[in-house]
């Protein structure tokens, strides 16, 4: 058979002649390639920008309605980089595949297959090495520890996990229950590993499972990283929290940020998710410590119907971050600052 993918790639997926219980035996799909043009890396391309393999410039690392995480290589070129074919990450030896199964989604069972896969790359554990956090189709935040070595090994995905002072709390719509002092939340949101109170301790910022934004602080306590509950820090002008989804079920979740001092006025302000990206400004008082204001879209140039995904990156070096934007489409685009 050849078959169409939902993001535009073409597979041929071989019969081999054997019939099991009857029913044909097809071999693993098997991609057509084409000589090499724009970088893609499957729909609703969810892309970070860091130095992932340490080689001194900026890669990126994605993931996709597949449920992948990819590794794309900089392959030099400055301002204008060239790009390696993406490499598809392992963790514990095996691809990483998220997936819904039956009953992952809350938008049924036709999306079995889907995993939309949002992440973060940063050192979680303060080791020295990049490590991944992800949420996906599931809403269920994990991260996958970097071992070392050339290429990087990964460990198996492992829970996030929070200090609830209660029961952990989860989107009303879920029908499953997380663990003891896992961390759940709306579905297709990204995770944001920063050290936004400047302690040293990387920290976490994402949506909780009421779409508020929040801030999850980490500890260091005598034995080992704390990381309390969400603190809906993040608040509009007038003092009111942000929140970016008040919407149920399979409208819920749906957002991508990423932190960057925009207007470069020393304080850190936020790209968000829409048919283009929008900015919002960080308008903080004494007052208002975490107060933002959305300036609107940074281009009127749609890239989606559902949602895209920003990042930022310094290609040239000249210590100005870049707005990168992953797109329904697959591709990532390019917004030059103006």
């Amino acid at each position: 058979m050849i078959v169409g993918d939902e993001d535009g790639r073409v597979a041929w997926i071989e019969h081999t002649g054997a019939l099991r219980d009857g029913v044909p035996v097809f071999a693993v799909p098997r991609y057509f390639q084409q000589q090499a043009q724009d970088v893609k890396f499957g729909a609703l391309v969810t892309p970070v920008g860091v130095d992932w393999d340490g080689d001194g410039d900026e890669d990126l690392v994605c993931g996709n309605t597949a449920g992948q995480i990819g590794f794309v290589e900089n392959l030099g070129g400055g301002n204008q980089p060239r790009w390696a074919a993406p490499h598809l990450l392992k963790a514990d030896g095996r691809t990483i595949r998220v997936a819904a199964g039956p009953n992952g989604s809350i938008q049924g069972p036709a999306e079995a297959k889907w995993g939309y896969t949002s992440l973060s790359v940063a050192d979680w554990d303060h080791d020295g090495r990049l490590d991944i956090m992800t949420n996906s189709i599931w809403g269920r935040i994990e991260w996958y520890r970097n071992l070392g070595g050339h290429p990087i090994r990964l460990a198996a995905a492992n829970p996030v996990v929070v200090e609830w002072k209660s029961p952990p709390p989860k989107p009303a719509w879920n029908w499953w229950n997380p663990a003891s002092n896992e961390l759940v939340t709306q579905w297709r949101t990204r995770p944001v590993v920063i050290d936004l109170d400047r302690d040293g301790l990387n920290d976490l910022v994402m949506l909780d499972h009421e779409g508020y934004l929040a801030l999850f602080r980490r500890e260091k306590t005598e034995n080992h990283l704390v990381l309390h509950p969400g603190e809906r820090i993040f608040t509009d002008s007038e003092g009111q929290p942000l929140q970016w989804n008040a919407n149920r079920a399979g409208k819920s979740g749906r957002r991508q940020m990423c932190f960057g001092d925009w207007n470069r006025d020393g304080k850190v302000d936020l790209i968000l998710d829409g048919r283009n990206v929008d900015y919002w400004e960080n308008v903080s008082t004494a007052d208002h410590p975490w107060a933002f204001a959305n300036r609107g879209p940074m281009s009127d140039h749609r890239l989606a119907g559902h949602t895209t995904s920003p990042t930022t990156v310094d290609w040239d070096g000249d210590g100005v971050r870049e707005i990168l934007v992953g797109a329904e489409d697959g591709f990532i685009y390019r917004l030059p600052p103006q």
